[in-house]
């Protein structure tokens, strides 16, 4: 017998996103120890930790109709099964582009993705007219805003990823996107407008000057 879902959940199965990103932060921690452990068993790895969650929650919420609530494995079940096939698919990926020739080892990556991430964070905090709570544990923070840009149109997360995360220019954003500068910055508008309301509902976010 499978167990109960909660009505974050449930309401995020009906499509309510917000729901299903605060049912999805409730896991986030034991789904990053879970990555993390399967990292440790291929320690040359190109990516971080930071980058498979990203890429996870953007699975989940891809993927979501495909959750069946009787499963015997259940919502954690079904979790990790997310979580096993995305490290799964970027291990191949890496290894065809080892195999091309275009392998390339990238150290200080996962530093700069998380120091990426929390910058935001401030920015985003201090655009609401306040800071980041300092209840709020650094990891709980970067899986957040992960949670947070998942839920956003592809373009948008696009954006966000390429603009704040990987810290490319404006110009070299709207060149890799196809898209006038104008449109980028537009694009960014919304998708912090979005990122806020997410994080506000998501947990304690920002502490009021």
């Amino acid at each position: 017998m499978s167990p109960p879902i909660g009505a974050d959940l449930q309401a995020g199965l009906n499509g309510d996103r917000e729901a299903l990103a605060r049912a999805l932060m409730v896991e986030s921690a034991p789904l990053s120890r879970r990555v993390a452990e399967r990292l440790k068993l291929n320690p040359f790895v190109d990516f971080s930790a930071d980058d498979v969650m990203q890429e996870v929650f953007v699975d989940v919420f891809r993927g979501i109709q495909t959750f069946d609530p009787q499963h015997p494995a259940g919502w954690v079940g079904w979790l990790n099964k997310v979580v096993d096939n995305r490290v799964a698919t970027m291990l191949r990926q890496r290894s065809r582009k080892k195999r091309g020739g275009d392998f390339r080892r990238q150290d200080n990556q996962p530093q700069n993705l998380a120091s990426s991430a929390v910058d935001l964070i401030a920015m985003l905090a201090d655009e609401a007219g306040g800071t980041p709570s300092m209840d709020v544990a650094r990891d709980e923070m970067v899986h957040a805003l992960q949670v947070g840009i998942a839920t956003l149109p592809e373009d948008q997360r696009e954006a966000v990823l390429q603009h704040y995360l990987r810290q490319r220019t404006l110009g070299s954003t709207a060149d890799a996107m196809n898209k006038t500068d104008g449109a980028v910055r537009g694009l960014l508008h919304r998708a912090k407008k979005s990122l806020r309301d997410v994080l506000g509902s998501s947990t304690t976010w920002f502490a009021r000057n």
